[in-house]
């Protein structure tokens, strides 16, 4: 029987060039190496997307919780070309078993799909990787204040991540964000906010990154700000009081500022943005469960204390015509008829 495992082993270094003078020798002996050649040759273009712990965690928990469970397996026979078929229970005797004949094309198929997990695997592997030496998360109802090498300064707003490499700085500025922080950061080489939404870069300067969903919103309060869309084919510079959004990768420039972010100072204030974008943010701020049974998303302005609830309700359900009422940690807001 051969040593499926010895073959799969090999492939993997093959693809990661990491096998000897006298492995690579081995392998280009073998008859199939011809076959194995083309299909690595059409992997060369294969691309994976950006690798994220949170999202593969998400993807696995719904598919295990959607995938039917499955009857225990027969016992497998010691060679892996034979495959049996169970008996009725009326029948005493045991049948022939069948012989299954693998054909060169299906063998080479198989040795294409290993191929292309092992690709994949090594990929997932390098990628999952911390790329940051460094990475803070806060929890829903925690803010915290970090200071990076340089001294430049960072206000962390709740339910966000943030990370960063020590070793790398001043030379390579660079911070990673996943949901909102304010930055101040020193002068020097270009400091840079990379997200999933898009990226933003300045030398020194004061600005508010707003990264969730599919939304990047930076509000420049000091210098100027470049933001890039997640493609690179938009780029748009802002100035002191401006702002820029990416929807869906789309800019939107305003000038003007209609407010300073004032999360960090006990505030959360809102211009003309989805109630859902204010019902979210009351869930970060005080580590809620809100249940919204209003169907209407208009656009809200108004604001909010960042540590008195009842005060924070009351101020976000008047404005939308809402009641609300509270069972432990969950709020619920409706419409009254």
């Amino acid at each position: 029987m051969e040593n499926t495992n010895h073959d799969e082993t090999l492939l993997s270094r093959w693809l990661a060039d990491k096998l000897t003078e006298e492995e690579l020798g081995q392998l280009q002996q073998r008859e199939d190496y011809a076959d194995l050649q083309t299909i690595v040759e059409g992997l060369k273009g294969f691309e994976t997307p950006p690798f994220s712990e949170q999202d593969a965690w998400e993807k696995l928990q719904a598919h295990l919780q959607t995938e039917p469970k499955k009857e225990d397996s027969q016992s497998q026979s010691s060679t892996s070309s034979q495959e049996t078929t169970p008996l009725p229970p009326h029948q005493s005797e045991t049948p022939e078993t069948p012989i299954r004949t693998i054909g060169r094309r299906n063998w080479i198929y198989g040795i294409a799909a290993a191929l292309a997990l092992a690709f994949a695997a090594l990929i997932w592997l390098q990628d999952a990787e911390p790329k940051y030496s460094t990475m803070l998360a806060t929890k829903a109802g925690e803010q915290r204040e970090l200071t990076l090498p340089d001294r430049s300064d960072v206000q962390i707003n709740a339910a966000t991540t943030i990370g960063y490499t020590a070793t790398d700085w001043p030379d390579h500025r660079e911070v990673y964000l996943d949901g909102e922080a304010f930055f101040q950061a020193k002068k020097g080489k270009t400091f840079t906010v990379f997200t999933q939404q898009g990226t933003v870069k300045v030398v020194g300067t004061k600005f508010n990154v707003f990264a969730r969903g599919n939304e990047l919103e930076v509000k420049c309060t000091g210098g100027q700000v470049q933001v890039i869309n997640p493609e690179g084919t938009e780029k748009v510079l802002i100035k002191y009081n401006e702002q820029v959004s990416v929807v869906n990768g789309r800019m939107q420039r305003r000038r003007g500022l209609e407010f300073s972010p004032k999360w960090y100072k006990g505030e959360s204030i809102f211009k003309s943005v989805p109630r859902t974008r204010v019902l979210n943010e009351l869930e970060r701020q005080y580590g809620v469960t809100v249940i919204n049974e209003d169907s209407v998303d208009n656009p809200h302005t108004g604001k909010f204390p960042n540590d008195d609830l009842e005060k924070a309700l009351r101020m976000v359900a008047v404005p939308m015509g809402l009641k609300f009422e509270m069972s432990g940690d969950t709020i619920r807001f409706y419409r009254e008829e």
